[in-house]
């Protein structure tokens, strides 16, 4: 197969034409080892997802962090916010099993765990016993609309304050 402009997802370097996007978004390494919360923010199509899963190869690779990304926009058809949340915590756990270690991952959560709390503690119960600081990107974030929107960002929020 011939290698193709890619205009729909992440590229894959193997079949897409790809400019390295690592060097491209200075700064964000010292975000992260600062332990900040950040927005990757630009127009459709300009690599922001090719270059999160770009930089978490490289720093899971380099074994300091326990990086993944994880897209939400599924969660757009939650029924309420508790039932968008959970479906957040099951894009983050079926990711986990694709990209992660299992010692890494966070337990187990499913779209209709009976057991789910909260996008804030599944959160807090992956990152207590987790052996390296996890780096979550979290992609698609703006597809949430208003109560969805609002309750992944007070969770997100008043997860970092508290979190390990």
């Amino acid at each position: 197969m011939h290698k193709f402009f890619n205009t729909a997802g992440a590229c894959q370097p193997d079949i897409h034409y790809v400019v390295d996007s690592l060097p491209r978004l200075s700064g964000i390494r010292e975000l992260i080892d600062g332990r900040h919360y950040f927005i990757i923010h630009a127009p459709r199509q300009t690599g922001k997802t090719t270059y999160l899963y770009a930089l978490m190869c490289q720093l899971n690779q380099e074994g300091k962090y326990t990086v993944l990304p994880v897209n939400i926009q599924m969660a757009t058809s939650g029924r309420d916010p508790e039932h968008a949340m959970q479906l957040v915590a099951s894009q983050i756990y079926s990711q986990s099993r694709r990209y992660l270690p299992e010692l890494e991952r966070p337990a187990t959560v499913t779209e209709v765990s009976p057991q789910f709390g909260s996008l804030k503690s599944y959160l807090q119960q992956w990152a207590e016993p987790n052996p390296k600081p996890i780096v979550l990107f979290i992609d698609e974030a703006d597809s949430l609309m208003d109560d969805l929107f609002l309750a992944l960002l007070r969770q997100l929020r008043t997860g970092f304050e508290a979190r390990p």
